[in-house]
C-alpha cells in the first residue's frame, strides 16, 4: 500500500542579517507615490485651465460690453451731433433771413434814414391800389400796360415831402418801368423811368403838361439790360434836387423849382411803359425813409 507523500514544508527565506518578523505581509491595494503625482499636476491642469478659461471668458464679456457701450455712445454722440447741426442749420437760415431783411432795410441815402414805409409786395396790401393792371402776385406787384406811347401807373396811399424811395423792379416783358412821386393828380406828378435796354429819363407833369430831362433817353451801363433781370431803382427828394440811382449807384440828378413849390410833397407809385411793346413790370420790397 501506497503512503501519501509527506506534506511538503514551507520555507520562508529572510536577506542574511535581516530579523526575522513573521510571514511576509501582502502590499494593499492603493495609490503609489507616481500616481499621486500625476494626479495631483493633472488638477493642477484643470484647475489652471478653467481659471484661464474663466479670465478669458471675463475679457470677452468685458470687451463686448465696452464695444457695446462705445457703440451706444458713438451712436449717441453721432445723434447728438447730427440733431446739434440741424439747429445750427435752421438758426443759421433764420439768422441769414433776418440779416437779409435787416439789410434791405437799412438806408444808403442819407439824411434819409428814418423808415416810414417797409412793403415786400408779395401779398395783398389796402395801401397800394388793385386792378386789372396792378395785381398782387406770389412773385411780387405787377403793373401792366398794353397801348402804345403809353404808361400806367399804380399808386400807394402814402403822402411824403422830402425823402428816399427804393424798389426792385423786373421787366418781365416789353419796354420800360420805373417810379412815381410827388404825385397830387392825374395832371401833376414827376415819374423815374428805367428801361430794359439800358435807358433812363426824369419827367414831370405840370398841369398835364410833360416835360423831360432829357430830348433822347440816356443810357447807363450801371442798369442790367434785358428782360426778367432785377434792377434796384431809387430817388431821393430833397428841396429842389432829385437824384437817381440803380443798383446802389448815383446814375444822376437834377433840379426843378417846382419841387419847393407846387410838388412839396404828393403820393408815390409805381409803372410800366408801353414805348412800342406790351409791357409787364413786376416790383418787390419797396422802400420809403424820410430825414430823421
Amino acid at each position: 500500500m501506497l503512503n501519501p507523500p509527506p506534506p511538503v514544508q514551507q520555507s520562508y527565506s529572510q536577506p542574511v542579517g535581516s530579523v526575522p518578523s513573521g510571514p511576509p505581509q501582502k502590499k494593499k491595494p492603493g495609490f503609489s507615490g507616481r500616481a499621486i503625482i500625476l494626479i495631483v499636476l493633472a488638477l493642477i491642469v484643470v484647475i489652471a485651465s478653467a481659471g484661464i478659461f474663466f479670465l478669458v471668458r471675463n475679457n470677452q464679456i468685458a470687451t463686448s460690453n465696452s464695444n457695446a457701450t462705445a457703440t451706444a455712445e458713438t451712436s449717441h454722440n453721432n445723434a447728438t451731433a447730427t440733431v446739434r447741426a440741424q439747429l445750427n442749420a435752421t438758426a443759421t437760415a433764420f439768422a441769414g433771413v433776418h440779416l437779409t431783411a435787416t439789410a434791405l432795410a437799412i438806408s444808403h441815402y442819407p439824411p434819409f434814414t428814418n423808415p416810414a414805409l417797409n412793403d415786400s409786395l408779395t401779398s395783398t396790401s389796402s395801401d397800394w391800389g388793385s386792378s386789372s393792371i396792378c395785381q398782387f402776385a406770389s412773385a411780387g406787384y405787377q403793373v401792366s400796360i398794353a397801348r402804345v406811347s403809353t404808361f400806367q401807373y399804380c399808386l400807394n396811399s402814402g403822402t411824403f415831402g422830402d425823402f428816399a424811395y427804393q424798389v426792385t423792379m423786373n421787366i418781365q416783358q416789353g419796354d420800360c418801368g420805373g417810379l412815381i412821386f410827388r404825385h397830387i393828380d392825374n395832371n401833376n406828378f414827376y415819374l423815374f423811368e428805367v428801361c430794359q435796354d439800358g435807358r433812363y429819363n426824369l419827367g414831370d407833369f405840370l398841369n398835364n403838361q410833360v416835360s423831360t430831362l432829357y430830348t433822347t433817353p440816356h443810357t447807363s451801363s450801371v442798369i442790367q439790360s434785358g428782360l426778367n433781370k432785377q434792377n434796384v431803382i431809387a430817388i431821393t427828394v430833397q428841396a429842389d434836387t432829385v437824384n437817381m440811382y440803380v443798383n446802389g449807384k448815383n446814375i444822376d440828378n437834377a433840379t426843378s423849382k417846382a419841387l419847393t413849390s407846387t410838388f412839396s410833397q404828393g403820393g408815390i407809385g409805381l409803372m410800366a411803359v408801353d414805348a412800342a411793346n406790351p409791357t409787364a413790370v413786376t416790383y418787390t420790397n419797396a422802400l420809403v425813409w424820410t430825414a430823421s
